[in-house]
Parts: structure tokens; sequence; C-alpha cells
């Protein structure tokens, strides 16, 4: 997915990211950490970051159904909103789990990960995948909810 055919922006990406990676409101701090991640991506940190996100962001999800007394695990398509959120989100707790000394250089080695499609965050999304194609004998109970 390249600059011109996502349905996001690169000013969309920082917002989102920025809001969630502040803690106790503490924003300006956020900001510093992603100016940091940009900062050690080097020159070509817009391309790396769609690459990511293309490759982390799920077509599909799953939503649990109670139908009859049993629940299911019902497979949905996402909108290009949710599925960036998700994948956005995916990348940054994949950050959080790492153990580097700082936020950013575990955020900027998440990003790489993603991009070439390795790391937690693409493991996630290729786990979601595997669950609705498991359960797609379900995709009945959809209008269920």
């Amino acid at each position: 997915m390249t600059t011109s055919t996502a349905p996001y922006t690169y000013g969309d990406i920082r917002h989102k990211a920025i809001c969630l990676l502040t803690k106790r409101g503490h924003g300006c701090r956020a900001q510093g950490i992603w100016r940091e991640t940009m900062g050690l991506l080097g020159p070509r940190a817009t391309q790396v970051v769609y690459t990511a996100l293309e490759n982390c962001s799920p077509g599909v999800e799953v939503r649990r159904v109670r139908v009859a007394g049993t629940s299911y695990y019902v497979p949905k398509l996402v909108t290009p909103h949710q599925a960036y959120t998700r994948g956005l989100r995916w990348i940054l707790k994949g950050a959080a789990r790492r153990r580097q000394r700082s936020s950013a250089q575990a955020l900027a080695q998440e990003f790489m990960d993603a991009s070439q499609g390795t790391g937690w965050a693409h493991s996630q999304c290729v786990e979601m995948h595997r669950l609705a194609e498991a359960n797609r004998a379900y995709s009945r109970y959809q209008w269920w909810r």
C-alpha cells in the first residue's frame, strides 16, 4: 500500500499513535517518543510505517456471538479505519512487550519487524486470520448480534 492508495494519511497515523502512546496526560512525552522513533527509522520512515501497517492490519475480526446457549466465534469484515487502528494498537503493544532501554528503540524495532512481516504484531494479524478461517462456517450468524 503506497501513500497514494492508503485510506489514511501519515498525519492520521501520527495523531492516532500519539493519542495511543499518551499515558496520564503526558502528550509531550508521547510526541517525543514518536519523533525519536521516526529519527531511528531514518529517511524512509514513512514508507516503513505504511508497510508495517499494511502487513499488520487485519481484513477480518472475530466476534463472539451467543446463539441458543452456545458461544460461536463469528468472522466479520472490518473497515479500513478499524483495520489500521487495530494494526497500530498491535504494533504499539508489541513495542511495549519488548525489553529495551527506550520506548522509541522498541517502537522502531517493532515497526521494522512489522514491515518485514515478522514480530508480535504481525503474528497477531496472522492468528486473527487463522481464527476467522477456522470459524468461517459460523459466518451465517453475523446478523445475530
